[in-house]
Formats: structure tokens, sequence, C-alpha cells
């Protein structure tokens, strides 16, 4: 009787169908959360506040415009003059010769960020009132005062206490002589300043109350060689409000006449979205000429607030010392500039945020230290006009495409945590991250996009690296005990044990028959061959001794045929 020759199964292939069901989960569990997080004022607050510190220290330093100096009231310039220490106690008379200095350098906007509320010396005030007008493109910060209200209910019982903010001009003689007064473009936002204001709304949204902040007043200011062609163009497309303009076209030489005029372009462009559209283009103006006109466009037709694009850290933009200034010492050349003059220093000994400057300006920037370095308010402003003149705010997309990234995101490292082994997935969703950093950062620094950071990093891989971990070792575990309660447990993606077949059917005849003697030592032998290999590979995770009676159990069969 001849022997039948046996041969053991191979492992069965892995099936990716659970797997991939539990990964596509994952996914949309990674993606969902920073999708809801995205929709709620808390991720905006997170981006704001860690994550656009991450990126300025990452881009570093940039560039500032050369149009735009800072001339700094600073007190190692009042201790080398002989002056007060704080720039509201100097002779006005020192302010206007240095006004009249910075005409005769050829700066081309001035912006006082003094206080000029409370009267002084009839002379010196006289005078700086005289340089004012002379150098016609100067503009006057114009205070807010703060004031508590006491607000009352129906039964006219106190409810509670309400703040506002109240402009506070400065003297009249200065309020004529200046081309514009316009508030700080900082009031209304949180303690840690991301943005400003271009415009300060006072009648609601449709422009009509518009007023130019400091940086929009120093645009325009700085734009007068274009004043002509761009309103030229607004009269063309049938703006209204432009009636009581001068005919020349000199925004500069009638007080108030940038305000109504930034005040009649914002009302129509809110009015009407197509507007900008609809103006005629520009006819035989220089590239630079039709830089200005651009930027004029953009400043009325866009946001009410746009996020700062700062710099750098203090002293990145061109800051002059007063008295370098005035003790015509080299400085920087000044011609076709707009020149901020305000206290740009921090005192000494002034910790913690909000660090308050000699001048009584206060800001916490992402460039605050512990020792009180910060932006001052001049800075911000200077760094606001900058950004208005060459288009460098910063920008977000918008939310449907947010949305879209972050789905991608969470569904990339998701399906990756879950498909892949622990550690190679560990490393996956790493290197995915760094990517996804790099490319952020890139954007960042040449394009002024601000996309997702702190979420994708902080939210969905973590998320999706503790969720596809818990899941495959549950898994595992689950499997475990399917097998019974001496199986192993495999890791994710090893191919599941297959015990042997059974030995062929029991052949007639007596036990004892020679060939089925032959036959069941033939499969001692295949079997004892397969537990030395066994046995062989006990020093791994999935191989141990006593599985060897679990196979014979599984296959059913025993030794004792």
């Amino acid at each position: 009787m001849s022997i039948v020759p046996m041969s053991i199964a191979p492992a069965a292939t892995v099936p990716l169908a659970g797997r991939m069901q539990n990964a596509v989960v994952l996914a949309l569990v990674t993606a969902g959360i920073a999708m809801l997080l995205a929709l709620s004022p808390a991720a905006r607050l997170v981006e704001e506040t860690v994550a656009l510190p991450w990126l300025f220290a990452l881009r570093g330093p940039a560039a500032a415009p050369a149009e735009v100096a800072i001339v700094d009231l600073d007190r190692r310039s009042a201790e080398r003059l002989g002056l007060p220490p704080q720039p509201k106690q100097w002779p006005r008379s020192v302010i206007a010769d240095m006004v009249n200095d910075l005409v005769r350098r050829g700066a081309r906007g001035i912006v006082l960020d003094l206080a000029l509320e409370q009267p002084s010396d009839p002379i010196q005030d006289g005078a700086l009132s005289r340089a004012i007008t002379a150098a016609k493109g100067v503009v006057i910060v114009e205070a807010l005062e703060r004031e508590e209200m006491t607000v009352t209910d129906a039964q006219g019982k106190p409810a509670g206490q309400m703040a506002i903010s109240k402009p506070v001009p400065p003297l009249d003689p200065f309020a004529k002589a200046a081309a514009a007064l316009a508030p700080v473009p900082l009031s209304g936002l949180p303690e840690r300043i991301s943005q400003f204001l271009p415009f300060k709304e006072r009648a609601g949204k449709d422009g009509a109350g518009s007023r130019l902040t400091l940086p929009s007043a120093a645009l325009l200011v700085h734009a007068a060689p274009v004043h002509g062609a761009w309103l030229t163009r607004l009269r063309e497309a049938d703006v209204s409000g432009l009636e009581s303009l001068p005919p020349d076209n000199d925004l500069l030489a009638m007080p108030g006449s940038l305000q109504r005029a930034a005040q009649a372009v914002r009302r129509a462009f809110m009015h009407d979205p197509d507007l900008a559209a609809r103006l005629p283009p520009p006819d035989r103006l220089s590239a630079r000429d039709r830089h200005l006109l651009n930027a004029l466009d953009r400043l009325h037709a866009g946001p009410q607030a746009y996020y700062l694009n700062f710099y750098g850290p203090p002293d990145t933009v061109s800051v002059i010392p007063f008295a370098d200034l005035v003790e015509d010492r080299p400085v920087p050349d000044l011609r076709g500039r707009t020149v901020f003059v305000g206290t740009a220093d921090q005192p000494a000994g002034n910790t913690g945020e909000g660090a308050t400057n000699e001048n009584g300006d206060t800001a916490h920037t992402v460039y605050a230290t512990p020792d009180g370095s910060d932006l001052s308010e001049v800075e911000i402003a200077a760094t606001a006009f900058g950004n208005l003149l060459d288009d460098t705010t910063l920008h977000t997309p918008r939310s449907p495409v947010v949305l879209s990234l972050l789905l991608g995101f969470g569904l990339t490292v998701g399906s990756l945590a879950c498909l892949l082994p622990v550690v190679w997935a560990m490393v996956a969703v790493l290197l995915v991250a760094a990517g996804w950093l790099a490319v952020v950062v890139v954007l960042f620094a040449k394009l002024q996009c601000w996309l997702p950071l702190a979420v994708p990093l902080l939210v969905q891989v973590p998320v999706a690296l503790v969720g596809g971990l818990l899941w495959q070792c549950l898994s595992s575990r689950r499997k475990g005990r399917i097998a019974g309660p001496g199986a192993e447990n495999p890791l994710p993606g090893d191919p599941p044990e297959d015990p042997p077949p059974r030995p062929p059917a029991h052949p007639a005849g007596p036990s004892t028959s020679p060939a089925f003697n032959a036959r069941r030592g033939l499969w001692d032998r295949r079997v004892r061959d397969q537990e030395r290999e066994i046995r062989g590979k006990g020093s791994g995770p999935r191989f141990r001794p006593w599985t060897v009676p679990r196979f014979r159990a599984a296959a059913g069969w025993d030794r004792r045929c």
C-alpha cells in the first residue's frame, strides 16, 4: 500500500479590509475634531497666541520698507540735550525745529505721535503751529480718553459698567494746521496686539462714520503725488461725496480734506463691492505711482482689520535718535520717506506684559520679552503703514480652504497611524508633520499666507498617534481572546498562525497494520520537525514553546491516533 505524501498549508495572507475600515474611522475622527475646532473662536485664539510667535521666530527678521523711518524721542536724547525725561514736557519750539529739519531733509510725510492737547507757552505753540502749516503733510495723533459709564436695566437700576473711548483732539491751532487728525490703530483689540484697524468705525459698517487711523492717514499723505489721478478715476466712476473737496485735488491744502475724501471713498466701496472693477485703469503713470494708486484702492476696499506682519524685534524699522537729528549727525537719507515721531524706547526696569513707555503708550506683541522689551506704539503704527504700502499684511485663506486643508491633513495622519506598525506609524506621522511645518513657514515668509499650525501639530498629530496606538493594541488583545487562553497576541500586520491539517482518515483494518504505522511515523516526524522550528523561534514575540499543545488541540488530533 502506497504512502500518500502530505503537505502543511501555508500561512494565510493579511486581510486589509478590517484595518482599512479602522484607518478610515480614525482618519475621519482626527479630521473632524480639527474641523470643529476651526469653526470655534478657540482655534483662532490658539493660533494667535501659540502659532503666530512660532512663525515669526522661524521666519526671522524681515526687511522693512525704505519709505518709512522713526524719529525716537528717547531718554538718551533728552539727557544729551538737557531736556525733561518725558517728551510731553519738552519745549514745543524744539519739536517745531525738528519738523522744519525733516522738511529740509526731504521727508514726504510726518506723523506726530505726541500729546498736544494741553496749551503751553503761546510763543512756542505758535512756532509749532507755523511749522506744521509750512510742512503741509503732517498727521497728528488724536488721543482717546477712556470713560467708564454705568449701564442700567429696564427698572433704572445699575446693571454694570461699560467703558467707552472718547476722542481728545489736539489744540485748535494744531488741528487746523495738520493735514489730518487720526486715532491710534490699536483701539478695541485684545491685549496681545496682532491686528490693526485701518479705519475707526463710528456709525456702523457702512463707512458713513469711518475715520482714518494713524497708518492709513500716513499712507494718504505719502500718496499725495497721485491724489489727482486717484480722485479723477473716482469721479469718472460717479463716486458721490467728492464735491466738497478742493477742485485742484490738493487734499493737503485744506484741513479735513483727507478725512472727508477717505470717508466718501470708503462708503462707496462698502455700498458697491464691484466699484474696484469699474474704476478706469490709470494712464501715463510710472510704476511707483501705480503702486501708490493700488495701495489707496486696497486701503478703502479692504477689511475692517488687518493682521500685522511684524518686521522683527524693536528697532528693526529704521530708528533715528532725536539727538542725532538735532545735532546734525549722520542719519539715513529721508528724501521721499514718511517719518513717524514718537517714543520708541522702553523704560529701564519695566517688565512684564503691557510694558509702558514714558509717553504712556502700551503694547504687547509677539516680540515681548520677560525684561519688558517690546514694540512701541509708534513702531506698530510704522509697521502697519509699511504693510499697507507694500500689501504685506498677513492674510488667511477662506474658511472652506482651511477646512479642506485640515480634512486632508487629518485623513493622512489618521490613516498612517492605523495602517502602519507602531514604530513606522510614528515615523511617518512625524515626517508628515515636519513637512506641513515647512510648507506653512515658507508660505508665511514668502507670500504672507498664514495657514493653520497649532491645530494640526498640537491636536491632530497627538490624536492620530494615540488613537492609532490604542486601536492596534485593542485589536491585538481582541485577537488573543478569540484564539483561546493560551493564544499569543501577535503584532498588527503579522500573518495568522494556522494549525497543521488533520491527518488522513483512519484506514480500514486493524490499527496494527504496517501501512498505518508507516503513515503515523511519517506524520509524527513532520510534527516533530515543525515543533523544533517553533521552539527554535522561541525568542521572538510571537513564538512560545507552550503554543505547541495548542496546535495539537486546535487541529483536533493527538499522537495517540
